[in-house]
């Protein structure tokens, strides 16, 4: 009597990629989905392109390499800590590049990468319109131009985070009421330039405003938070 043997079944010949991100998302630990990316190049490939949030720090190079693997990051992270001030970060050139790869980009975090200036800050705002987050703080370069040109770009930004901006003015504050009507989060500590009259015209243009931090802004008296106060009905 002849007994049949069943023919060995490859998986990756048997299951679509639909099929084997469907498995991907099922997998809860970040451990798990690491280790899904191990056995062989075609899923390290679908385990990349489906990642959502990435942190980094790399020189340009190294950032085209993540930005072609990790092609749906929606959550960027490369800002820079405190206590390693005496190394400026992201650098103009790495922005350029961000801003080319990373189309779907919603958050993007910068804190504390001292070098970038308004000039790449632009190709952001060019670049990444669907920009809902951007954290600049400590960029102490930056002025309204830059900042300007983002809010110009990314109309549906509704967080942005600009401690310790010193060259920050009313200009600003004037584009996001004009461009940023979504806005909700805003972060304004030690903008020393920022006046009354520039949170007049915030909470004009962006009535869905729910955070806004004005610490350490030394100009801004008693007028400019009663019309803060008397927008969001604190009075």
């Amino acid at each position: 009597m002849a007994v049949s043997v069943a023919s060995p079944v490859c998986i990756n010949e048997t299951l679509t990629d639909h099929e084997l991100i469907s498995i991907l998302s099922r997998l809860e630990s970040g451990k798990d989905k690491e280790v899904f990316g191990l056995v062989c190049k075609r899923w390290l490939h679908l385990q990349s392109t489906e990642r959502k949030k990435l942190s980094a720090r790399a020189e340009p190079h190294m950032l085209i390499r993540v930005a072609a693997r990790f092609t749906r990051v929606l959550e960027l992270g490369l800002s820079q800590s405190v206590s390693r001030s005496f190394y400026p970060g992201v650098t103009d050139s790495d922005l350029a590049v961000i801003a080319e790869g990373f189309k779907c980009l919603k958050v993007l975090n910068l804190q504390n990468c001292k070098a970038i200036t308004d000039r790449l800050l632009v190709s952001i705002g060019s670049g990444l319109s669907s920009l809902q987050s951007l954290d600049v703080s400590y960029c102490r370069r930056l002025t309204d131009k830059g900042l300007s040109a983002v809010a110009e770009g990314c109309h549906d930004l509704r967080g942005l985070h600009l401690a310790g901006c010193r060259f920050v003015t009313d200009g600003l504050l004037l584009t996001l009421s004009r461009d940023c009507n979504n806005l909700v989060e805003l972060g304004l500590q030690g903008c020393t330039n920022i006046t009354d009259s520039g949170q007049a015209d915030l909470v004009s243009g962006c009535p869905h405003i729910r955070f806004l931090d004005i610490n350490k802004c030394s100009n801004v008296g008693d007028i400019g938070i009663s019309k803060v106060a008397e927008a969001f009905h604190l009075l």
